[in-house]
Protein backbone atom coordinates (compact mmCIF):
# COMPACT_ATOMS: atom_id res chain seq x y z
CA UNK A 1 0.00 0.00 0.00
CA UNK A 2 1.01 3.35 -1.01
CA UNK A 3 2.26 5.54 2.14
CA UNK A 4 2.32 8.59 0.53
CA UNK A 5 -0.85 9.17 0.14
CA UNK A 6 -2.66 12.44 2.36
CA UNK A 7 -6.27 11.64 3.00
CA UNK A 8 -7.96 14.48 3.54
CA UNK A 9 -11.88 15.51 3.80
CA UNK A 10 -13.20 17.05 0.55
CA UNK A 11 -14.50 20.74 0.47
CA UNK A 12 -15.81 22.57 -2.01
CA UNK A 13 -13.42 23.48 -4.01
CA UNK A 14 -12.73 20.40 -4.99
CA UNK A 15 -15.89 19.19 -6.46
CA UNK A 16 -14.79 20.11 -9.76
CA UNK A 17 -11.45 18.07 -9.63
CA UNK A 18 -13.61 14.72 -8.22
CA UNK A 19 -15.97 15.32 -11.15
CA UNK A 20 -13.41 14.82 -13.59
CA UNK A 21 -11.38 12.09 -11.49
CA UNK A 22 -14.63 9.97 -11.39
CA UNK A 23 -15.79 10.25 -14.80
CA UNK A 24 -11.98 9.16 -16.07
CA UNK A 25 -11.90 6.69 -13.13
CA UNK A 26 -14.78 5.19 -14.66
CA UNK A 27 -14.76 5.51 -18.07
CA UNK A 28 -11.78 3.88 -18.32
CA UNK A 29 -10.93 1.11 -15.28
CA UNK A 30 -14.39 -0.23 -15.82
CA UNK A 31 -16.88 -1.66 -18.68
CA UNK A 32 -19.71 -1.13 -17.19
CA UNK A 33 -20.40 3.18 -16.65
CA UNK A 34 -19.13 5.88 -17.88
CA UNK A 35 -19.13 7.59 -14.89
CA UNK A 36 -21.89 9.64 -15.48
CA UNK A 37 -24.20 7.97 -12.83
CA UNK A 38 -21.76 8.09 -10.18
CA UNK A 39 -21.12 11.37 -10.36
CA UNK A 40 -25.16 11.70 -9.85
CA UNK A 41 -24.98 9.52 -7.24
CA UNK A 42 -22.36 11.52 -5.16
CA UNK A 43 -23.87 14.45 -6.13
CA UNK A 44 -27.44 12.79 -4.97
CA UNK A 45 -25.89 12.02 -1.58
CA UNK A 46 -23.84 15.77 -0.98
CA UNK A 47 -27.01 17.30 -1.40
CA UNK A 48 -29.05 15.10 0.70
CA UNK A 49 -29.91 14.06 4.33
CA UNK A 50 -27.72 11.42 3.80
CA UNK A 51 -24.64 13.34 3.15
CA UNK A 52 -21.85 13.34 6.08
CA UNK A 53 -19.06 15.91 5.18
CA UNK A 54 -16.69 14.65 7.77
CA UNK A 55 -16.41 11.43 5.96
CA UNK A 56 -16.30 12.08 2.46
CA UNK A 57 -12.79 12.45 1.39
CA UNK A 58 -9.82 12.96 -1.30
CA UNK A 59 -6.52 11.09 -2.01
CA UNK A 60 -4.05 13.45 -2.31
CA UNK A 61 -0.57 13.00 -4.03
CA UNK A 62 1.60 16.08 -4.50
CA UNK A 63 -1.28 18.04 -4.58
CA UNK A 64 -3.24 16.28 -6.66
CA UNK A 65 -6.16 14.73 -6.11
CA UNK A 66 -5.70 10.83 -7.24
CA UNK A 67 -9.15 9.39 -5.06
CA UNK A 68 -12.03 10.31 -3.85
CA UNK A 69 -14.83 8.15 -1.37
CA UNK A 70 -17.24 9.06 0.77
CA UNK A 71 -19.31 7.79 3.30
CA UNK A 72 -23.02 8.11 3.90
CA UNK A 73 -26.15 7.71 5.46
CA UNK A 74 -28.19 4.82 4.58
CA UNK A 75 -31.68 3.88 5.51
CA UNK A 76 -32.30 -0.03 6.16
CA UNK A 77 -35.53 -1.70 6.43
CA UNK A 78 -35.06 -4.65 8.76
CA UNK A 79 -38.35 -6.20 7.69
CA UNK A 80 -39.80 -6.89 4.04
CA UNK A 81 -42.27 -4.78 4.27
CA UNK A 82 -40.04 -1.69 4.70
CA UNK A 83 -40.28 -0.18 8.39
CA UNK A 84 -40.06 -1.41 11.82
CA UNK A 85 -43.61 -1.83 13.44
CA UNK A 86 -42.54 2.09 14.96
CA UNK A 87 -42.33 2.86 11.38
CA UNK A 88 -38.83 3.62 11.94
CA UNK A 89 -35.80 2.57 9.50
CA UNK A 90 -32.61 1.74 10.87
CA UNK A 91 -29.29 3.75 8.93
CA UNK A 92 -26.19 2.22 8.97
CA UNK A 93 -23.33 4.04 7.59
CA UNK A 94 -21.93 2.90 4.07
CA UNK A 95 -18.71 3.71 2.08
CA UNK A 96 -19.49 4.23 -1.61
CA UNK A 97 -18.68 5.34 -4.21
CA UNK A 98 -14.87 4.36 -4.48
CA UNK A 99 -13.14 6.22 -7.11
CA UNK A 100 -9.20 6.03 -8.31
CA UNK A 101 -7.66 8.26 -11.05
CA UNK A 102 -7.14 6.02 -13.92
CA UNK A 103 -3.33 6.52 -13.82
CA UNK A 104 -3.22 5.37 -10.54
CA UNK A 105 -5.47 2.15 -10.87
CA UNK A 106 -3.97 -0.54 -8.96
CA UNK A 107 -1.45 1.18 -6.92
CA UNK A 108 -3.67 0.56 -3.59
CA UNK A 109 -4.57 4.40 -3.09
CA UNK A 110 -8.62 2.46 -2.75
CA UNK A 111 -6.88 0.36 0.21
CA UNK A 112 -5.87 3.37 1.70
CA UNK A 113 -9.54 4.36 2.96
CA UNK A 114 -9.84 0.80 4.63
CA UNK A 115 -7.79 2.26 8.42
CA UNK A 116 -10.64 4.73 8.28
CA UNK A 117 -13.65 2.29 8.68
Amino acid sequence: MRDDIIIRPETPKDYKDIVSLVLRSFKEGTNYSDGTDIVALIEEIRYSGYYIPELSFVAELDGKIVGHFLFSRFPLSPAKEGRHGDGQDTEIVMLAPVSVHADYLGQGIGRRCLPLV
